[in-house]
């Protein structure tokens, strides 16, 4: 994310799809929109797999998880006060944005959320 020579395995990949995949998107009872995101960050201290989905009235849950560098097929949920780092607020900042512009706005559609990509490069 924030370096260019920074690749994920094809197998850290494919865990944390497999992941996102089978993870129950409960927020206490709220209500669910079927939109969300995930980032999946190799830092320097682990690998982050970040799942972020919008619920009812714009309001955005996340589930984190950790995986050590040497163990990338295992993730491990973590608990609070752990939220995201510098880089990762970049891309949650953006998806923000992108929410209030399109699913937010009266006269835009939950869809366009879907075509509008943070642009290449940005963090």
């Amino acid at each position: 994310m924030h370096g260019s020579d920074v690749v994920l395995s094809a197998a850290s990949i494919e865990t944390a799809q497999a992941l996102v995949a089978q993870t129950s998107l409960n927020a206490e009872g709220r209500a669910n929109t079927p939109y969300g995101f995930a980032i999946l960050h190799q830092g320097d201290e682990a690998i982050w797999l970040l799942l972020h989905w919008w619920l009812d009235g714009g309001i955005c849950a996340q589930r984190l998880w950790r995986a050590a560098h040497a163990q990338v097929l295992s993730f491990v949920e973590q608990d609070r006060p752990l939220m995201a780092c510098v880089w990762e607020l970049a891309v949650i900042d953006h998806e923000r944005r992108a929410w209030t512009r399109t699913a937010m706005d009266p006269d835009s559609s939950p869809e366009a959320y879907l075509r509008d990509w943070m642009a290449e490069g940005f963090c």
